[in-house]
């Protein structure tokens, strides 16, 4: 929780700096380039929503282990509409192993 909190200060520092010097400092908005500068600070401030996401991905392991399992279906789900040679394998993203199904066994083949 502190690293979106920080990530969040970080975020909107900037813009809400910028929006002080405005109130107390009208002039600030003369300067040539302060569109330029707003422009990117409202950026950053906006961008904060996009990071959230990735914050609570790398930092939540529940979410990990969701978003590998169901990556491992898509992919299989993928490969086997695919109509490659690989038709009817599978990719196990954790071992890095394409596995093939020949009859009745299935045989682990690097990719």
């Amino acid at each position: 929780m502190l690293i979106v909190v920080l990530m969040f200060a970080l975020c909107w520092l900037p813009f809400q700096s910028y929006k002080f010097l405005e109130i107390h400092f009208p002039r600030i908005n003369d300067y040539y380039y302060i569109n330029v500068i707003w422009f990117c600070m409202h950026w950053l401030a906006m961008s904060n929503s996009c990071v959230n996401p990735f914050i609570y991905a790398i930092l939540n392991e529940k979410f990990k282990e969701e978003f590998k399992l169901r990556w491992n279906k898509k992919l299989r789900i993928f490969c086997q509409r695919s109509g490659n040679n690989n038709e009817g394998s599978s990719i196990d993203i954790e071992n890095n192993v394409q596995v093939q199904n020949v009859g009745m066994s299935a045989e682990p083949v690097d990719v």
